[in-house]
């Protein structure tokens, strides 16, 4: 009979670990030991290490034999994990994925979505963030099981960590990989910083009573390879004796060993003197981090050649070559990440952190020693603390431990305390911690002797409340709330649509401890950090239709670790968990927040419209509508004009809330839409120009929930071509007001006059209807990159053809090649290498007009403009060459400057893709 165990594992961004521990009774020590993996560490070569590297190579079908790839256990011939994945990737870039774990928390991202490797051809092999997580967590699992047959590692308890700064969203994730790779029955969630701090009492069962003294705070200091967290312990003593208790967490910091390797990769390629391609930057990443790990070793050498394969005759002897140095490597992490600072200062604020070319959001200011001091700085000077446990990769360098350790100690001087208080709490191994930590508290947890830390959710959380403009945020879970303590939120009364999908606005902290489940909360709250929205779907039953039902609102954080919301009927025993997380980026292109997608950035300049002329506004167009078609005068055809007149300007002055009235009324006109194909047409068009983008102001969301409910039955008029020509523009108006499945249904009803297959229409199609369905299918930035390169290509072949389908392929290629999505997330973006074609063979075409001149231009500004993303950044030379068209057609250098250096899409270019501008009041914001 087995050795009852406990297990945890450490989900790393860079490195993954499996420890397990004995739950011996009886007082007995408990004693955390790290697994060994079996992995592949070459072709044909299988050997165990503590560590199992967290990373993926996508072989291609035929590239390695069956024997070359084998495991102890039944795997993916295709897929290879670990040491022989980091030593292939980097040769072919386009099949490596690491760093899913950043990725996890990436909310500008589609998690679920296949995105990885970032920066791979549309076409190309990829899998989700979650799913890399899976795979990782399923080797680890099938080197267990296989060691240990008939103690599934799904048998024992689990202890998964994450990083303290991960929010909820992030969580929910990490627990469906987990579940996906089967060791999901018996899972909770630990905080790698209390991990780690675990790992240390473990390893001083009988000391740690000596070394902290009641009242003293622990500082754990962890900077891995993606995150970079601050915890805050304190020492206590209560009636039931010494123990410890977690009272601070720092905010999500995107910081860690991967900004060091971009940074020591950035010094690398200035060297070289050339601007390296996607996959020459992918390589020397992984040149530039085996470097940094080798020179800050034990006995390093001076120094390392770095080489990358060159492309193109300009390279002497097909490679690229330089050096680095130890002395750069400790200047460069040093001086660049843990640069002297005073206490309290706070890191740099920019629109856009300087490393971009991973498509990850890494911190603007890439000093970890200034996020520590925006830390600790609010603390009172008792409270800052008296001993520092390191933990991560990053801090293996003992020159990087000593100057933080100098910095905390000047610190200490500063607020008046003796800085000699502050000690280095020793902990042996900084990789393997984590793990054996998390076997430790599952050892505790489940009846194993020795030491729990107190300690409740890292951060409060709150949902939204739809119209409430002050007070929107309702508390619904306190900071430091307890597994399994039920709240039953006391509050306002609530009633849920049912039977449709809705969206709940969310919102966490970690500096709000004040704040109790049934609080409202202001809009402008200290603290206050927004999540991607959780959408759902409240079923009443197969055939019910939507209807509201009174609730309330209920949360407890569960055994695993993430929080359980439900809403519970006030009607009946009814009750409904909202899963937080597992599609919240979806969720966020649906929910239309105009904080997010579309914001106000300027008053009204039209000036605010009275009531009196709203209400003159609405009977015009009631009036207009009860005219017949042929009426010109006061009929429909005249409503544009008869609204300008009413409201004093014309329509593209319309302030944003004048057209949403205007929509909101059109609403209540639906059914004019049977009368007649006229009638049709215009209440279409001017239904689509009043609600563009389709979000940015309050209640679109409930508008563009009842314009797609006309969507499924389509015009009334069908057999008129002008009705479906006003259909397709409406719909390409609100696009942005669309989430991703909407967009999907509308793409099915398009490819088959845009690409052929699929059911054909059965209609003959005129050819501005084909142009209005081909603009509209490029303006859905929410497809896949896939389902655009696609479009793309049949656009490509066409130029050439068809002089006068020439504007419309223009205009499409550079709304579907744009380098910045003007409101879809940044996954949605095609990937440089396969946008470069399209922009070529734009380059030959000689425009004949100065139509298509203009367009040729736009189509340029948008497809090969500077990004300070590599995946997305087109062949410098490629760029030039654009520059170069442009200034030889007559365009000045000022007007076409974003194709050699970096700048935001500004206003002209968003109205040119938009079609027009936008409502006054209202800009676009990509969710990037």
């Amino acid at each position: 009979m087995h050795r009852p165990l406990a297990a945890g594992i450490d989900l790393g961004t860079t490195n993954s670990a499996l420890a397990t521990a004995g739950l011996a009774g009886d007082g007995a020590t408990v004693k955390p030991a790290i697994q060994a993996i079996d992995q592949l560490v070459s072709p044909g070569e299988v050997r165990p290490s503590n560590m199992l590297p967290s990373a993926i190579y996508l072989a291609a079908e035929g590239e390695l034999t069956a024997e070359a790839i084998r495991l102890p256990w039944q795997s993916d011939p295709l897929t290879i994990v670990g040491e022989a994945a980091r030593r292939l990737g980097p040769k072919i870039p386009g099949r490596f994925v690491t760093s899913a774990k950043s990725w996890l928390c990436h909310d500008r991202v589609d998690r679920t979505a296949e995105i990885l490797p970032w920066g791979a051809p549309a076409d190309a092999r990829k899998l989700s963030p979650v799913k890399a997580s899976t795979l990782v967590l399923d080797h680890l699992r099938q080197c267990w099981d296989h060691a240990h047959p008939g103690v599934p590692l799904s048998s024992l308890p689990l202890i998964l960590t994450v990083p303290a700064s991960f929010d909820e969203s992030a969580r929910r994730l990490t627990v469906e990989a987990a579940r996906a790779a089967g060791i999901g029955d018996r899972l909770t969630l630990l905080e790698e910083p209390q991990a780690a701090f675990y790992a240390w009492i473990a390893d001083h069962p009988a000391e740690w009573q000596s070394q902290l003294r009641a009242g003293e705070t622990i500082l754990v200091c962890d900077v891995g390879g993606g995150t970079t967290d601050f915890s805050l312990i304190a020492a206590t003593e209560d009636e039931n004796g010494p123990g410890f208790e977690r009272v601070a967490v720092g905010d999500h910091l995107m910081l860690g060993g991967d900004n060091m390797d971009l940074a020591l990769a950035h010094m690398a390629e200035a060297a070289m003197g050339q601007r390296l391609s996607v996959d020459q930057w992918t390589s020397l990443r992984a040149q530039a981090r085996a470097a940094k790990e080798r020179l800050l070793a034990d006995d390093p050498p001076d120094s390392l050649p770095i080489a990358i394969t060159g492309k193109g005759s300009r390279v002497v002897g097909g490679s690229m070559s330089t050096k680095i140095t130890g002395k750069q490597v400790i200047d460069t992490i040093l001086e660049g990440f843990f640069p002297v600072c005073g206490l309290g200062t706070r890191p740099a604020e920019s629109s856009r952190s300087g490393f971009q070319e991973f498509g990850l959001p890494f911190e603007t200011d890439a000093a970890v020693t200034r996020h520590l001091a925006g830390f600790l700085g609010h603390l009172p000077p008792d409270s800052l603390p008296s001993a520092i446990l390191f933990n991560g990769g990053a801090l293996k360098p003992a020159v990087v431990r000593e100057r933080i350790v100098t910095i905390l100690r000047t610190w200490l001087g500063e607020a008046g305390r003796n800085p000699a208080v502050l000690r280095v709490l020793e902990n042996p191994d900084l990789d393997l911690a984590v793990a054996r930590g998390a076997a430790y508290y599952g050892a505790i947890r489940h009846g194993a002797a020795g030491v729990r830390l107190k300690s409740g959710l890292a951060r409060s959380l709150y949902v939204g409340m739809a119209g409430e403009t002050v007070t929107p945020w309702l508390c619904v879970v306190e900071r430091d709330a307890q597994e399994g303590e039920p709240y039953a939120i006391a509050g306002p009364e609530l009633s849920l649509l049912a039977g449709r999908k809705v969206a709940f606005p969310l919102a966490t902290s970690s500096i709000r401890p004040q704040d109790k489940p049934g609080e409202r909360i202001a809009a402008d709250a200290r603290g206050l950090r927004q999540l991607p929205a959780l959408e759902a779907e409240i079923k009443v039953g197969r055939k019910a239709k939507a209807t509201e039902v009174p609730v309330r609102l209920e949360a407890r954080v569960n055994p695993i670790g993430t929080v359980d919301l439900w809403c519970v009927s006030q009607a009946d025993p009814r009750r409904w968990l909202l899963e937080i997380g597992f599609k919240a980026a979806e969720a966020k292109q649906a929910d239309g927040d105009s904080a997010t997608i579309a914001e106000r950035h300027m008053p009204e300049s039209s000036g605010i419209v009275d009531e009196a002329t709203l209400q003159l506004a609405s009977e015009k167009i009631h009036e207009a509508f009860a005219m017949p078609a042929t009426d010109t005068s006061t009929g429909p055809a005249r409503l544009v004009k008869t609204l300008e007149e009413a409201l004093d300007c014309r329509r593209t002055d319309w302030p944003a809330s004048v057209c949403r009235h205007v929509f909101d009324t059109l609403r209540e006109q639906a059914d004019v839409r049977k009368k007649s194909a006229e009638h049709e047409s215009r209440w279409t068009n001017l239904a689509g120009f009043s609600l563009r983008p389709g979000t940015g102001q309050g209640g679109d969301e409930a508008r563009m929930k009842f314009l797609w409910s006309l969507f499924g039955t389509g015009p009334v008029h069908a057999k008129e071509a002008h009705v479906w020509t006003e259909w397709w523009v409406m719909w390409r108006r609100v696009a942005p007001g669309m989430n991703r499945s909407w967009q999907e249904e509308l793409w099915k009803r398009l490819q088959p006059a845009i690409l052929g297959g699929g059911k054909k229409p059965d209609r003959k199609l005129s050819q501005q209807e084909i142009n209005e369905m081909t603009r509209l299918a490029a303006s859905l930035e929410r497809l896949t990159p896939a389902v655009k390169l696609a479009i793309g290509e049949s656009l490509v072949k066409k130029i050439g053809r068809d002089a006068a389908a020439l504007p419309v392929a223009l205009w499409s290629l550079g709304r579907l090649g744009a380098r910045q999505p003007l409101y879809g997330p940044l996954s949605s973006v095609i990937p440089a290498v396969s946008v470069e074609p399209w922009v070529r063979r734009v380059l030959e075409i000689a425009p004949e007009n100065e139509r298509t001149k203009d367009l040729l231009k736009w189509c340029l500004l948008m497809t090969a403009r500077k990004d300070n993303d590599r995946s997305f950044d087109l062949d410098a030379t490629l760029r030039q060459q654009a520059f170069d068209r442009l200034s030889a057609l007559g365009f000045p250098a000022d007007d076409t400057r974003a194709i050699l250096e970096y700048e935001p899409i500004g206003a002209a270019l968003s109205s040119q893709a938009l079609g027009e501008t936008l409502p006054v009041g209202l800009t676009l914001r990509a969710e990037n």
